[in-house]
């Protein structure tokens, strides 16, 4: 993960899709709880994330959210998600297309250069 010293999500749906994931392996195999967590590395162990990785989000998107599955309850790792909350996507039904207009993608990008 040298080459990728940041990993930026906005407007992430990966937490419905990690619960998804979770929530079919009730009642299932070991090999299908073995593959589900095979195709879910950033779950699986911290060495596959880069140093950083920050998720902006809006409560008022509909599609993303806060990204609380891919940490357990308090972890103290340093490539654990930085979630931040978007102040300027406010606007319910739109919040998902306003992180492009808005200082702190901008911002967030700027920073990691």
């Amino acid at each position: 993960m040298d080459r990728t010293p940041l990993f930026l999500t906005f407007g992430s749906p990966l937490d419905k899709t990690a619960f998804i994931f979770g929530a079919q392996g009730h009642g299932t195999t070991e090999a299908r709880e073995s593959l589900a967590a095979s195709v879910q590395p950033l779950i699986q162990d911290y060495t596959y994330r880069p140093d950083q990785w920050i998720n902006i989000y809006s409560p008022w998107d509909i599609i993303s959210g806060y990204l609380d599955l891919y940490d357990l309850p308090g972890a103290t790792n340093s490539r654990k998600v930085n979630n931040l909350k978007d102040p300027e996507a406010t606007t319910l039904l739109m919040a998902h297309t306003e992180y492009w207009n808005d200082g702190l993608l901008v911002r967030t990008l700027y920073d990691a250069l």
